[in-house]
């Protein structure tokens, strides 16, 4: 479902960051977010069985918010159209 709304939303971006030449590798590197994002899921079981779910909710929401801070102050808007083919 969340990838339904953010995969053409960072495609867009993509389109905007980087010149037609190099859009398959950025492309690849944010497809491979999912997959790594799967694998450290299943992090949040051995946190859970080791120190129950609250604590393992409030690390992985603790990790969201220090990612979208990190996403905020990184990520400017960008010129729209700036590679057009």
């Amino acid at each position: 479902m969340l990838n339904s709304a953010s995969n053409p939303l960072s495609f867009s971006l993509i389109s905007d960051y980087f010149p037609p030449e190099k859009r398959a590798t950025a492309n690849s590197i944010i497809q491979a977010g999912n997959y790594v994002g799967v694998g450290v899921s299943s992090l949040s079981i051995m946190l859970i069985s080791k120190f129950g779910w609250r604590a393992s909710y409030m690390v992985m929401g603790a990790t969201g918010l220090f990612f979208s801070l990190m996403t905020l102050l990184g990520i400017k808007e960008p010129e729209r159209g700036r590679f057009m083919d």
